[in-house]
């Protein structure tokens, strides 16, 4: 009867002893670049300013929005995915090459918007104002499970208008790793 009333105290013990030795999973923003995929840059709807430093609030890791965007407009936004195998990145065709409209990409995203809120200033819905808005983070970490598999990975967003014509696009370089393999992880994105 003792050893029942014991073992949740040893329980507890057992894990406050490995708790400690957990490893997190560490989600890193390497490099994120705007507009690379146009060849005409005179009319730019967004562009970004970052850098890997680790950002404050008055840094220059910012991104400004040029236009309003309104549910009425039909900009789509699709993605293509990347993951580093070796040298080389490697489409990852089941999460490459969606189209969503823009607006219910913001309001009903559940894999990448809520990541991208932990690392800058994003709306909830349309309509998107115009201005500069922050990037105020470049890594979170989770001791529960990694946000993308371990590993490089680059995720192009390109927005579309309603003729199907490429008005922006931004590419994120990305890092999921663990604390222990970060200098050697990152020195493989490049």
């Amino acid at each position: 009867m003792k050893l029942f009333y014991l073992c949740p105290l040893l329980m507890g013990i057992i894990l406050f002893e490995f708790r400690p030795i957990m490893t997190a999973f560490n989600f890193y923003l390497l490099k994120a670049t705007a507009n690379n995929c146009l060849q005409d840059r005179s009319n730019l709807w967004l562009d970004l300013v970052y850098n890997v430093s680790i950002p404050l609030p008055n840094s220059n890791n910012y991104y400004t929005i040029f236009r309003e965007i309104t549910e009425s407009m039909n900009i789509t936004v699709r993605s293509n995915m990347y993951k580093k195998v070796k040298k080389d990145w490697k489409l990852e065709p089941a999460l490459s090459g969606k189209s969503i409209r823009t607006c219910a990409f913001l309001k009903y995203d559940i894999a990448l918007i809520p990541i991208f809120r932990l690392f800058a200033e994003i709306g909830h819905s349309c309509p998107i104002k115009k201005g500069k808005r922050l990037i105020f983070n470049n890594h979170i970490s989770s001791p529960f499970h990694p946000v993308f598999m371990p590993g490089c990975w680059n995720l192009t967003l390109e927005w579309l208008d309603s003729n199907k014509k490429v008005i922006t696009c931004v590419s994120f370089v990305t890092l999921q790793s663990v604390d222990s393999n970060y200098e050697v992880d990152r020195n493989n994105c490049y």
